[in-house]
C-alpha cells in the first residue's frame, strides 16, 4: 500500500467522499480555499485568471461551533453567492450546516478541501501533484500556476499584505518586518527551518503531505505545524517570484497569528507613531542559536555536546538535555545528524529564541533592524516584496 493509499484510507476526513463522487471532470490543478465570514468578491475575481479546467477551486465554507450567529449568516451568504454563480470548476464544502469543533477551525477547514483534492487526485481527476491552499481574500497573480515546482516538498509564495487605510498599513508593514527579521535571523543561525509560514502562500506535494498525514486539525498556526512536519522529509522552498496579496486585517477569530497582530501592533502605533516601540526578538538570541545549531553539528560528528553557559542553561529550562544526552547511544554519527536536525525543528527553534528572552530581552525592531549587519537586512529584503518605508 502506498503512502497515499494508507493516508486516504486511515486518516483522510469522511465527510469528503459525497464531494469526491459529484466531481466528474478532470482539471489540471486543486486550489483549496477555507471560508469563514467572507466576502465572494475576492474569489469569484480569483476564478476569472484561469481557464475553467485549469484549476478546480475547493471552497471550504465553515463555521466553529462557537462562531457569532452573524458570522454563520455571513458566511452563508458567502456560499449561496458562489453557488448563484454555477461555475463549473468551483465545489463549495458545506462545513456550515456541521460546523466545525471550535479547536479545530481552520486546520480542520484546511485538512477537509486538501484531502478532497488529493482524493481527486489519486483518482485522476486532478493532474499536478501539487496542491494549493490559500485564503478567500487572497488576491492570486497570474503566474500563480504558471511556474516550475520542485519533486517534491512544500513551497511557500511571496506575499504583500495590503490596506487602504494608512494606519493600518503601516502595522502590516512592521509585522511583515517582524516576520521577515524572524527568517533572517533563522538563515544567520544556519537553520533548516529559516522559511515563511503563512497558510494562503503554500502549495504542498500530494505524497508529502500524505505522508505528514496533512493538516493537523487546529483552529492557529496549523500551517507553522504543516510545514514543520514537511521539512523533516523534504525540503521547504520560498518562491519570491510569485506573490500573493494578502488583506491587511485585524481579527480575534485565532488565538496568536496575523489578525491579533495587527491589532496589537495597531495600538502600538496610536500611542508611539514612529512605530520603534514596537518589539521583537533581541538579534543575540539568533547569536545564541547560531552557536546552538554549530554545537549540535559537532555532537552529531564527534559524539560531545559542548554547549556554552547560556544553551545549557535554556537547554535545562526546557528539559532538554536528558533527551540531547540520549541521541549519544541511540544513534551513529550519520543518522545522528538526521535525528538531531528533526529533533531541534522549527517548534523548538521557536521556543529557543522564547526561552532566550531570560539573557536577552525584546528590543526595537527598528532600532535593531538599523543596526544589523548588511547580510541579515539582505535576508529581510527579500522577503519584503511591498516597497517599505521602515527598510
Amino acid at each position: 500500500m502506498t503512502v497515499t493509499a494508507k493516508y486516504r484510507e486511515r486518516y483522510a476526513e469522511r465527510d469528503i467522499a459525497f464531494y469526491a463522487d459529484s466531481i466528474t471532470s478532470t482539471y489540471t490543478h486543486a486550489l483549496i480555499v477555507p471560508a469563514f465570514n467572507e466576502l465572494p468578491d475576492t474569489l469569484l475575481n480569483n476564478l476569472t485568471i484561469f481557464q475553467p479546467q485549469e484549476a478546480l477551486f475547493i471552497v471550504v465554507a465553515n463555521c466553529p461551533d462557537n462562531a457569532h450567529e452573524q458570522d454563520i449568516h455571513n458566511t452563508r451568504r458567502f456560499a449561496a453567492s458562489i453557488n448563484a454563480h454555477q461555475l463549473p470548476n468551483v465545489c463549495v464544502v458545506d462545513r456550515i450546516s456541521e460546523p466545525l469543533p471550535k479547536r479545530q477551525g481552520v486546520g480542520l477547514a484546511r485538512k477537509i478541501g486538501t484531502d478532497l483534492a488529493l482524493e481527486l487526485y489519486a483518482r485522476g481527476q486532478i493532474e499536478s501533484p501539487w496542491l494549493y491552499t490559500t485564503d478567500a481574500d487572497a488576491i492570486l497573480p497570474n503566474n500563480y500556476l504558471h511556474i516550475a515546482l520542485p519533486d517534491q516538498g512544500a513551497v511557500v509564495f511571496g506575499h504583500v499584505h495590503e490596506s487602504e487605510d494608512a494606519r493600518l498599513q503601516r502595522a502590516a508593514d512592521l509585522y511583515d518586518l517582524h516576520m521577515a527579521y524572524y527568517i533572517a535571523g533563522l538563515t544567520y543561525a544556519g537553520s533548516t527551518y529559516a522559511f515563511p509560514t503563512l497558510g494562503s502562500t503554500i502549495a504542498v506535494h500530494a505524497a508529502n503531505y500524505a505522508q505528514v498525514r496533512g493538516y493537523p486539525r487546529r483552529n492557529a498556526a496549523e500551517d507553522f505545524y504543516l510545514l514543520n512536519k514537511i521539512a523533516k522529509v523534504a525540503e521547504v522552498k520560498y518562491e519570491p517570484k510569485v506573490v500573493l496579496t494578502l488583506a491587511a486585517r485585524t481579527s480575534e477569530r485565532v488565538p496568536f497569528g496575523t489578525g491579533p497582530a495587527l491589532e496589537n501592533i495597531t495600538k502600538a502605533l496610536e500611542e508611539h507613531p514612529s512605530g520603534r516601540s514596537v518589539k521583537s526578538y533581541s538579534f543575540r538570541s539568533f547569536e545564541l542559536l547560531r552557536g546552538c545549531i554549530k554545537a549540535l553539528s559537532t555532537f552529531a560528528e564527534k559524539g560531545s555536546a559542548d554547549l556554552d553557559i547560556k544553551t545549557r542553561s535554556l537547554f535545562a529550562q526546557l528539559d532538554w538535555l536528558e533527551t540531547l544526552e540520549g541521541f549519544e547511544s541511540a544513534y551513529a554519527p550519520p543518522r545522528r545528524k538526521r535525528a538531531l536536525t528533526e529533533w531541534f525543528d522549527g517548534l523548538k527553534t521557536l521556543r529557543f529564541i522564547h526561552a532566550a528572552r531570560k539573557f536577552y530581552p525584546d528590543e526595537s525592531l527598528l532600532n535593531t533592524l538599523n543596526s544589523s549587519d548588511p547580510p541579515i537586512k539582505k535576508v529581510i529584503a527579500s522577503h519584503m516584496l511591498r516597497d517599505n518605508d521602515y527598510l
